[in-house]
């Protein structure tokens, strides 16, 4: 049986969901601990789907271009803000179910779990890379059973790795300030041309097609060049 969607397909519905998804996103962008730079491009994006769908509004206004802007700019609104609730909301450890239920979305402890969490932690392996990036690879460790060919077990959809840029790495996975989802293997992971010669520490761990997340590999650091 497939997961209920929880973006609602019905313009009228999708257009409250999403009009109070981000205002309840920007008003807790302290609290949660969300990068006012992940959530800035939803503002041209809702813009952008407010004003076609306000047009098709119009009792026999919308042509056929309106409706084909409207559609194209849902599904841009939408892909956006499926990748935006996996890494700021389900991996977010500053919010508890209480904080996912105010967003309009279910907590992972009130869904049916399908590949529940990882009971591995991936094999990482990290080397210097073309202008001031890190390249990594992962891999499931020996004998798990899943796609070797993508290097992820079965049941995982996502690697994270989470990053710190210090001379001690932080204690708590929470003091990484930085994090990445990859898919694939080799990856690759930009720094600004001002960290060369900085200490860069990173974590890794698998998320599962639910979004559960594994547990986090031990920290190595590498310095950017």
């Amino acid at each position: 049986m497939s997961r209920k969607d929880l973006i609602p397909h019905s313009d009228a519905l999708f257009d409250t969901f999403m009009t109070s998804f981000f205002t309840i996103i920007l008003a807790n962008l302290l609290k949660w601990k969300i990068p006012q730079l992940a959530v800035d491009p939803s503002t041209q994006l809702l813009i952008n789907w407010k004003a076609s769908y306000g047009v098709c509004q119009v009792a026999n206004a919308a042509s056929t271009l309106d409706t084909d802007q409207k559609n194209a700019d849902k599904a841009a609104l939408t892909a956006f803000t499926r990748k935006f609730i996996q890494k700021y909301v389900y991996l977010n450890d500053y919010m508890d179910d209480n904080a996912i239920k105010s967003c309009g979305l279910i907590p992972h402890s009130k869904e049916k779990k399908h590949a529940g969490k990882p009971d591995s932690i991936p094999v990482v392996a990290f080397k210097n890379g073309p202008a001031f990036s890190v390249v990594g690879t992962y891999s499931q460790p020996t004998g798990e059973a899943g796609t070797s060919k993508r290097g992820k077990p079965a049941g995982v959809g996502t690697f994270q790795v989470s990053s710190f840029m210090g001379a001690v790495a932080p204690v708590n996975p929470k003091g990484y300030t930085r994090s990445d989802l990859f898919t694939t293997t080799p990856f690759k992971i930009v720094f600004e041309p001002e960290d060369a010669g900085k200490t860069v520490w990173l974590i890794a761990r698998w998320v599962s097609t639910d979004h559960i997340p594994g547990d986090w590999s031990k920290a190595l650091s590498i310095t950017i060049y």
